[in-house]
């Protein structure tokens, strides 16, 4: 501290990066409040650890720390003229500290490229016992005094009062206006014309590719650092987030691992585009395959394991992961995706696939109860751990591609149906009014009306799809004909994704002949400029495609579809 004499001084914690989080109070959680003796310039002031609840690190980690003096501005830190915020400054066998932030009082301010100037006492804890995945945090012990000591000195002196950025000077004449309309980027995007071969693909033509991340290694950030924590292996059904308070980003991904070492790992973008975190959000899980989205932005991630259950993940980390009551209905299953219908936000639908020969599909329904006091209270945690209805779906077909279909009470009734209709149901979405899944061992696609309960099937085969179609993504452009389903495949070699118009043509939009495995993980990031799809297993790939015209991946600015293939339903199904 500059000052000599009685400072008040809190000190809160951020689980994950502080990064975006710097003016929102209600992303942290106050550790304590104390005084302290300041000592002065160049003097160390201690903090008594027994004012403040303890904290547990977990190895591969990340965690925020916020201290500020409540009393007065007279707390230090450092300028480092050749380090910038979210850089490695200095570590040992135990423990990393990267450059932070400056921050006044209450959350206000924010300088960059600030550094720690101080001790950190912390205790080592060789073993745990493993936590199951419903287990609520528990407190570490007691720090002893081992502190980590930066190796290299600031470049600057302290200082208390942030550095004012340079001011230009006014230029003289304003800038000539421009005397004619800009001229548009030429759109060169095909899909289904494979004439672009990247990184083991064979993409439409238009289309350019990055390997942004490889199980089993470390994930390269903009800046050229690493993530503390290596990519998960088996990498399986993804989703994006938004950030609430900026442009920026966040694709979370299954990793399929089982034994319990499955989970969901989350990778941060700016709002360029460009990675700048990844660690894993939740673990302790089994056989993590797809997934889905909620209405207040949380991920659904499903256990395709017997007995496997549907967990909901704070993307964000405002909440610890929840076991939620979707799959509950008949002690668990296979699951692989979740879509809603949220027509009625008073009484919103789920919807879940199960991966198995007489796998049923569920439709979960909250208690309106918990619903409204959800709505009333602005916190819509615990909608899905509570208790509500679970009906299942029964087709009756009238014809070889329609019919009708039911939500049934009895289970009995709906396994026999999904054996001779829909088994092994992967991929699911819900769109005005109509649920979209795909069959893998039969290559069906189902259009289900969720008003008229009527429904219409098609063939994807006719080679189109090399093996099974597996999970769906949608992307809505501005003209409706244009709009385009795509599909993840299961399976085999050569696999892809694929799409749909919506006049039911078939093609292909990337095609993997070098990848021996499953495609997964297809999501889009919130400009639609971003197409990210995983290549699972040795080892899973993160691929990030983008096209070279610059358009987003929408229904406008796309030349005609090659290589379409009409669907047709096939007898022998």
């Amino acid at each position: 501290t500059v000052s000599i004499g009685v400072e008040i001084v809190e000190v809160w914690r951020r689980k994950f990066t502080h990064v975006g989080y710097e003016r929102r109070p209600g992303a942290w959680q106050l550790l304590g409040t104390s005084e302290v003796q300041g000592n002065g310039k160049d003097e160390a002031s201690s903090l008594s650890t027994a004012a403040f609840d303890p904290i547990e690190v977990s190895a591969g980690s990340c965690t925020a720390l916020y201290v500020v003096l409540k009393s007065s501005p007279s707390l230090l830190y450092s300028v480092d003229a050749n380090a910038k915020t979210g850089d490695l400054y200095t570590s040992n066998s135990h423990l990393s500290i990267y450059v932070g932030v400056g921050m006044q009082y209450g959350f206000n301010g924010k300088y960059p490229n600030r550094v720690w100037n101080g001790a950190l006492y912390y205790q080592v804890l060789n073993s745990l016992p493993p936590s199951p995945a419903t287990a609520a945090p528990t407190k570490a012990l007691l720090p002893t005094k081992m502190p980590i000591v930066p190796t290299n000195a600031p470049v600057a002196q302290p200082t208390s009062a942030p550095i004012p950025k340079p001011t230009l000077p006014p230029t003289l004449k304003p800038s000539p206006s421009p005397t004619s309309a800009p001229i548009l980027p030429t759109v060169t995007y095909r899909p289904g014309e494979l004439s672009v071969s990247q990184n083991g693909l064979q993409l439409s033509t238009g289309l350019t590719s990055k390997i942004i991340a490889t199980s089993g290694q470390k994930v390269t950030f903009v800046n050229g650092q690493t993530s503390p924590q290596r990519f998960h292996y088996k990498p399986d059904g993804a989703a994006v987030f938004t950030h609430p308070d900026s442009d920026g980003w966040v694709y979370v991904s299954n990793s399929e691992v089982s034994g319990g070492d499955g989970g969901v790992g989350a990778i941060y973008f700016n709002s360029a585009g460009e990675v700048i975190w990844y660690q894993m959000i939740l673990s302790g899980t089994d056989r993590n395959c797809g997934g889905g989205k909620t209405p207040w932005n949380t991920w659904l991630t499903c256990e395709e394991d017997s007995g496997g259950q549907v967990w909901e993940v704070d993307p964000w980390g405002y909440h610890s992961h929840r076991q939620t009551q979707i799959g509950s209905a008949g002690g668990g299953g296979y699951f692989e995706s979740v879509a809603y219908d949220n027509r009625q936000p008073s009484q919103p639908h789920f919807f879940v696939t199960e991966d198995a020969k007489n796998g049923v599909i569920r439709r979960f329904t909250p208690d309106p109860n918990v619903v409204q006091n959800a709505y009333d209270a602005g916190n819509y945690w615990d909608i899905l751990s509570s208790l509500g209805t679970t009906r299942y779906l029964v087709i009756k077909p009238t014809s070889y591609n329609s019919g009708t279909f039911s939500w049934s009470t009895s289970m009995s009734e709906a396994r026999e149906s999904a054996a001779t209709h829909y088994a092994w149901s992967e991929g699911i979405d819900v769109r005005d009014g109509k649920l979209y899944f795909t069959v893998k061992a039969w290559k069906l696609l189902y259009v289900l009306d969720l008003d008229s309960q009527t429904f219409k099937r098609s063939s994807t085969e006719s080679g189109a799809f090399n093996n099974q179609p597996d999970q769906i993504a949608r992307i809505i452009g501005d003209e409706s004909e244009q709009n385009i389903l795509y599909f993840c495949e299961d399976g085999g070699d050569d696999c892809g994704v694929h799409g749909r118009n919506m006049n039911g043509d078939f093609f292909t939009i990337i095609d993997g002949p070098s990848y021996d495995t499953e495609t997964t993980g297809l999501a889009f990031s919130p400009d639609k400029k971003h197409m990210y799809v995983s290549f699972q297993s040795d080892p899973g790939h993160i691929f990030d495609i983008s096209r070279e015209d610059g358009y987003p991946f929408d229904g406008a600015n796309i030349v005609s579809a090659h290589n379409l293939v009409h669907p047709c339903y096939s007898k022998s199904n």
